[in-house]
C-alpha cells in the first residue's frame, strides 16, 4: 500500500562519503637559475623568441555604455527644469517600433 510521503516511515541515511585522503607534500624548492644563463651570447633578452607571447585571438563585444539620466529623484539639487530632454543613443533591441494593426485600404 502506497502511503503518502509525510506519513511513511523515513528512508535510513546514506552513508558518509570516504574521508578526503591528504595531499602530497609540496615538492622541493627548485634552484634558481637566471635567464641570461640559458640565452647564448648573440641573442639578449630582449630579442628572446621563448618570452614572446602571442595575444589572444578571442574578441569580446563591447556593452554600449548608456548616460544616467540624473533628476530630482536621484540629486535632489536638481530642479525639473533644468534636467530638460537628453538625447539618448538606443540599441537596435530597444529602439520603438510602430505597428498598424489593420491598414485600412482607400
Amino acid at each position: 500500500m502506497n502511503i503518502p510521503a509525510p506519513f511513511r516511515m523515513a528512508l535510513p541515511t546514506p552513508p558518509l562519503p570516504p574521508p578526503v585522503p591528504t595531499p602530497p607534500p609540496p615538492l622541493p624548492p627548485v634552484p634558481f637559475k637566471p635567464q641570461s644563463a640559458d640565452l647564448s651570447s648573440g641573442e639578449s633578452k630582449m630579442e628572446s623568441s621563448e618570452e614572446e607571447v602571442e595575444p589572444t585571438t578571442k574578441k569580446t563585444k563591447k556593452r554600449a555604455r548608456r548616460e544616467t539620466i540624473i533628476g530630482p529623484a536621484i540629486d535632489k539639487d536638481v530642479a525639473h527644469e533644468d534636467v530638460g530632454i537628453k538625447p539618448v543613443n538606443l540599441v537596435p533591441k530597444e529602439i520603438p517600433l510602430i505597428k498598424k494593426k489593420n491598414p485600412v485600404l482607400n
